[in-house]
């Protein structure tokens, strides 16, 4: 009789003592394949951990408070035009060139991502619930980060984190990759963030992180931009569906490829774009209204906003009367006019400031919004 690998369905015949169980050759080899994935990962960062950090293999020490709140970041970024980029070197050596700067730049930009939770780490976790040093997850005296790489080589990466860092890491490490060279054309990616329970399937979630990245690269397509796009997902509970079919059900309807004209109320913005300037469709643009958001409205308001989102016209015109009579505006974004019926030509921003607000670290949603407030009052220097 031969044991059956609860994992590979194969016959298990190796004693692991990290499970307490026996596994079948195959899935052994997995195992030992990621404690080298770990070792190597811990080297290459070793200067920023100087010992005192380290990443984790369990995904619920990325993924919340336990008991209170348990939903992890799946992040995939993708480099835009890359075939092109590679098509234009005529010779061999010059491909080889442009393929060692994309992966350096890659690795310099998670080493900063890294290099931002460390120096940051009090505030990160204190922005996670975490309230004092006794509370910070550890694994053999070590302080864990709450970010994983999983995929990262080229222009491919995947990272897990807490879900209320997706966006923020996301962004950080786009920054930064864009910088990374110094001749030639500029590199620029598209991210996909998939927000899920912790334990849910992974597979499923990376998928869904691939469709958002795939649906970043497509708008920025029929736009005709040359910047970097993320888009991003919250799944409160399972996902059933392509993403069209789950945006078409629960968000309204989308436009159609090339068409940029909406055919029902939609309830997303995003795809955003990543750039520093005030462009309508920035993601810092949409960080520093839902900054004005959190600052200005009472919770009972954003949740009342929330929901009459999703109700009738008139509805939504009591909504905004309400608020006027309470002297509350809401944010405004440049050459629209979306705080006067909450939509305009079908789509509004609000819905996504909503979001943001719960799934971006507040400490630095206060400082992007706080420069922003202090640039408005008319303090260039």
């Amino acid at each position: 009789i031969t044991a059956e690998c609860a994992s590979s369905e194969l016959s298990a015949e190796i004693y692991k003592q990290i499970i307490n169980d026996y596994v079948s050759a195959d899935v052994n080899a997995r195992i030992k394949a990621a404690y080298r994935s770990k070792e190597k990962i811990q080297q290459l960062y070793e200067e920023l951990l100087n010992d005192e950090y380290t990443f984790s293999d369990e995904l619920k020490s990325l993924g919340g408070v336990h008991e209170e709140d348990s939903h992890i970041a799946v992040v995939h970024i993708d480099g835009n035009d890359m075939g092109k980029l590679f098509k234009k070197a005529d010779t061999l050596h010059e491909i080889r060139k442009l393929s060692v700067k994309v992966d350096e730049a890659t690795h310099a930009a998670f080493k900063k991502v890294v290099s931002v939770v460390v120096d940051r780490y009090d505030d990160i976790m204190a922005s996670l619930g975490f309230g004092n040093d006794n509370l910070f997850p550890k694994e053999k005296n070590k302080k864990v980060l709450p970010i994983r790489p999983i995929i990262l080589g080229g222009d491919d990466v995947t990272f897990v984190c807490d879900a209320r860092l997706g966006i923020y890491f996301a962004k950080i490490f786009i920054e930064e990759f864009e910088k990374h060279v110094e001749d030639g054309p500029k590199l620029t990616a598209c991210a996909g963030i998939s927000i899920v329970k912790t334990k849910y399937p992974f597979y499923r979630a990376y998928w869904l992180s691939e469709e958002l990245c795939a649906n970043a690269k497509a708008w920025r397509r029929t736009q005709n931009e040359t910047a970097s796009f993320l888009d991003f997902h919250i799944s409160m509970g399972g996902i059933a569906g392509s993403l069209s079919q789950i945006r078409e059900v629960f968000f309204g309807l989308k436009p159609q490829d090339g068409d940029n004209r909406y055919k029902g109320e939609y309830l997303l913005y995003r795809p955003l774009k990543i750039v520093s300037s005030e462009d309508e469709r920035g993601l810092d643009l949409m960080l520093k209204k839902a900054w004005c958001l959190k600052k200005n409205f009472p919770k009972n308001k954003l949740a009342d906003l929330r929901s009459v989102l999703t109700r009738s016209r008139d509805a939504r015109k009591r909504f905004l009367q309400d608020l006027k009579f309470r002297g509350l505006e809401l944010p405004k974004i440049p050459g629209h006019q979306y705080e006067n019926e909450l939509f305009e030509n079908n789509i509004t921003p609000y819905f996504d400031m909503l979001e943001l607000l719960r799934f971006y670290p507040e400490f630095a949603l206060k400082e992007i919004g706080e420069s922003y407030e202090y640039l408005q009052a008319g303090n260039q220097t």
